[in-house]
């Protein structure tokens, strides 16, 4: 069956109106003049995703300090702020390039995280 099939996705509405309810308890706990929603937008996601797909939960939007979501958001933010995917893919898949690029920020981070992942036994990959 498809993952984004209409029953798959009906089954996932009450994971997200949860996680939906908890990330508004924690916007109404805020104090500041300047809430960054795309933040905790992320935050949210992690969890949602986390649970949905491994049934792990990353906890991010109670706690952002989980070692397991710094490894993943750091390892996503380097992927997103990658100019040239291709070149990130390529050395990421094919480590022998890795020395033909000044800069392997990518492959070390990804590293990390799949150090992190592997020491800490998550079900995550």
């Amino acid at each position: 069956m498809p993952a984004f099939s209409a029953h798959n996705m009906r089954a996932l509405v009450p994971l997200v109106f949860s996680k939906g309810q908890e990330l508004k308890d924690k916007w109404l706990e805020a104090t500041g003049p300047v809430l960054d929603v795309c933040h905790w937008m992320n935050r949210a996601t992690f969890d949602v995703v986390g649970l949905a797909d491994f049934g792990y939960d990353f906890n991010a939007i109670q706690n952002e300090s989980d070692e397991l979501f710094v490894a993943y958001r750091e390892m996503f933010e380097v992927a997103v702020s990658q100019a040239e995917i291709t070149r990130t893919l390529m050395t990421i898949y094919t480590p022998f390039l890795n020395t033909l690029f000044v800069s392997t920020t990518p492959i070390s981070t990804c590293a990390i995280t799949e150090h992190t992942n592997s020491r800490t036994k998550s079900p995550v990959l």
